[in-house]
């Protein structure tokens, strides 16, 4: 399920170069839950001197964090931020440079968005599993990757076409399906039949036909 953009999300000065950029956009976030900047320190040395537009999210930690942490002043091509709605940044990128989190790889693909993933943590590991597998992306095996492994991601997953191509193949087959539909129908027929509903059974049958 796609969420909305928040009603008091107010973007950023810097917004319309995202929008325009002629350059690739590489969206870079460290997640939601996590207040540190391990990730985003490296991907900002990485991509410095790439030709692309580097949209850096900071999330619970504050953006002045990242500049500390990074040692001076950013790069000129790299914009930050606290937050921008995923769903909204992902549909302007052409990268992600993220820790794995379901919520940010789910919206990626849904935007055909090919992944270049470090992190080890909570469902992470399941998660590069399926990054690996569906060839969506590079997985890093690490929370600590270095610059050299992202600039290298970055520059595999926005030149090699095959990432970019099993990422839209994702992003059509879920767009085949409404979400929320089809979860309010699963819902609903578990709670009239008290048994499980398999996948074999097909979704999107309303409760009169089951």
């Amino acid at each position: 399920m796609r969420p909305d953009v928040p009603l008091d999300w107010n973007s950023p000065s810097w917004w319309s170069e995202v929008v325009g950029s002629a350059r690739p956009v590489v969206l870079a976030s460290q997640g939601s839950i996590r207040p540190d900047v391990k990730l985003l320190v490296p991907t900002v040395r990485a991509l410095a001197e790439e030709n692309v537009l580097v949209v850096v999210t900071t999330g619970q930690s504050d953006p002045d964090e990242l500049t500390r942490h990074f040692g001076g002043e950013l790069p000129a091509n790299v914009r930050v931020t606290r937050f921008v709605p995923y769903d909204l940044a992902l549909s302007h990128a052409r990268a992600f440079v993220t820790n794995g989190g379901y919520t940010g790889v789910t919206l990626a693909l849904a935007n055909g968005v090919p992944l270049v993933q470090a992190g080890t943590t909570e469902e992470k590991v399941e998660i590069a599993a399926r990054i690996r597998y569906s060839g969506v992306g590079l997985a890093l095996g690490t929370t600590r990757p270095t610059s050299r492994a992202i600039a290298d991601g970055v520059r595999r997953v926005l030149t090699e076409p095959g990432f970019a191509a099993a990422a839209g193949r994702l992003r059509d087959e879920m767009a085949e399906h409404d979400a929320g539909r089809e979860g309010a129908d699963l819902m609903e027929r578990l709670a009239v039949t008290g048994r499980p509903v398999l996948h074999s059974e097909g979704v999107g049958v309303g409760v009169a036909e089951s």
